[in-house]
């Protein structure tokens, strides 16, 4: 026996990697809502809305497919510095269209190809050099809770609810808390979260990390752009986009390498210019 625990395996044979353009073919005829991207050439700030409000901003297999297009498109769009991630009406998500879940039940690889590709959305969203921030309000229930990690921060309303109740439905989480939940409230609290299922309030959010700031509920879109401006705008695209790659690094060398696309360009030298007196 060895001397250290180890983690059961766990017999994942019968899954197979996907083609994510085939689970997007899969997907994307179960309609239902939409997901909306504009992008801001003036101020370089792009806005990513979840409308599916009638049916409390629950996501179909077509704005899952949705979702991950619009992704790449802000992959490419090379002027933006900023992204704002928000949802129509008065709750921000509410997870997986069920009709949707209940079509894809059969086959537990239907539940793995659609986390696979919710799995390419959200980490190429965390990865993309935008400063992003999400907006929620309301509720964000199962996969909505997910979601909202994608990005780098968060800003909840007065009466925003957060639950994790995959467990309660039988499953575990699909979209990325698995990893990202962990990482902004730590193990401990990350497993009270899944297992309990408890609601998650706003003041409970801020004091753990999870939110980080509030805003207006009716005004909560202008409040967050004035919030995430007095982070960004006043720098440089290219700086913005750097300092987010830099934070994004996973080692020494790429740190540097960031460094080094700067050091002696325009900003830099203008910065030294300025002969600056920070405090």
């Amino acid at each position: 026996m060895s001397s250290s625990a180890e983690i059961e395996p766990l017999d994942a044979s019968y899954l197979t990697e996907p083609n994510l353009e085939d689970v997007k073919r899969q997907l994307g005829i179960y309609e239902g809502g939409r997901i909306k991207l504009t992008k801001d050439e003036d101020s370089g700030v792009a806005y990513l809305c979840i409308d599916h409000a009638e049916k409390k901003n629950c996501f179909s297999g077509k704005m899952m497919v949705d979702f991950n297009d619009a992704v790449a498109e802000l992959e490419k769009w090379e002027t933006g510095k900023g992204l704002i991630l928000y949802s129509s009406g008065d709750l921000f998500c509410s997870g997986s269209f069920l009709n949707v879940v209940k079509q894809l039940t059969d086959d537990p690889n239907h539940g793995y190809r659609a986390s696979c590709l919710m799995h390419d959305s959200v980490q190429r969203l965390r990865n993309l050099p935008l400063v992003s921030v999400a907006i929620v309000q309301g509720k964000s229930i199962g996969g909505g809770g997910e979601i909202m990690l994608s990005t780098d921060f968060r800003l909840f309303t007065q009466n925003t609810l957060v639950a994790y109740v995959q467990a309660k439905m039988g499953i575990t989480t699909a979209w990325g808390a698995g990893m990202f939940l962990k990482q902004k409230v730590g193990h401990s609290k990350a497993l009270d979260y899944i297992l309990t299922g408890r609601k998650i309030l706003t003041e409970e959010a801020l004091a753990v990390g999870l939110a980080d700031g509030i805003v207006n509920h009716e005004t909560r879109l202008d409040d967050a752009l004035t919030w995430l401006n007095a982070r960004i705008q006043h720098l440089p695209t290219s700086l913005v986009r750097a300092q987010k790659r830099n934070i994004l690094a996973t080692s020494f060398l790429e740190e540097r390498q960031v460094l080094g696309s700067l050091w002696g360009r325009p900003s830099h030298l203008n910065a030294l210019n300025q002969n600056y007196k920070h405090y």
